[in-house]
């Protein structure tokens, strides 16, 4: 769970980074952060191709070496984390519990993360008969 969690942070974070807040082109404290910011984007880039391929990796290494049980279980906690983390990109911090959206896209990740205990018991167990 705390790899696939970091995993799909990592990736979705690359895809979409926070912007920059816009300001008089003239000031040097606005020229200084466009080209810090052109240097994070390129950074940003590499850094969301590496997540991309140590996901696609991880995801290959558990169908490969255990079974395709385990990876659609990966999967599951990586698209349960999806609701949490556009919340988290958007408003720029962590959700408290009193600030935890009640919509139907939260019920249903929350209902991934409680369904992957049946896939993962079926995968080791049940399906390696």
């Amino acid at each position: 769970m705390l790899v696939t969690t970091n995993l799909v942070g990592f990736v979705v974070r690359g895809f979409f980074p926070p912007s920059l807040p816009v300001g008089d082109s003239s000031d040097a404290v606005t020229v200084m952060l466009k080209q810090e910011a052109s240097r994070y984007y390129l950074a940003n880039f590499v850094m969301t191709m590496l997540a991309v391929g140590l996901t696609c990796s991880f995801l290959f290494a558990l169908c490969h070496f255990w079974n395709v049980g385990l990876a659609i279980a990966a999967g599951m906690l990586m698209l349960s984390r999806l609701p949490d983390l556009f919340w988290e990109i958007r408003n720029g911090r962590p959700q408290s519990i009193q600030e935890l959206p009640k919509t139907g896209i939260h019920l249903v990740a929350t209902a991934l993360i409680w369904l992957v205990i049946p896939v993962i018991w079926f995968s080791l167990y049940v399906g390696r008969g």
